[in-house]
């Protein structure tokens, strides 16, 4: 299992616990899109940027470790790895903590 802390734009927090299906596959128990599968998708080498998402395309996010700006390098990267598989990058919204 792992254990979760997702941050939204409004400041509100949630932690939840996921199960690990497969490598890179987990599911957090929570309802609606976010109770979906995520696979990771991409994770940088530095182990700073992680790209995830639900199979079915409903979810995607580009997570940064720093919580600080993404450097334009690896930002443009976590992008480009969304397009690639099929994610609409006009629906991302930036998020700070």
């Amino acid at each position: 299992m792992l254990r979760l802390t997702l941050s939204g734009c409004a400041g509100t927090a949630k932690t939840a616990l996921a199960r690990i299906e497969a490598p890179g596959r987990f599911r957090p128990a929570l309802g609606g899109v976010a109770g979906q599968s995520w696979w990771v998708l991409w994770l940088d080498s530095g182990a700073r940027t992680l790209v995830v998402g639900t199979p079915s395309g409903d979810f995607g996010a580009i997570l940064d470790r720093e919580g600080a700006a993404i450097p334009p390098d690896r930002m443009q990267a976590a992008r480009e790895v969304l397009a690639f598989n099929g994610y609409d990058l006009t629906r991302l919204r930036p998020s700070q903590p």
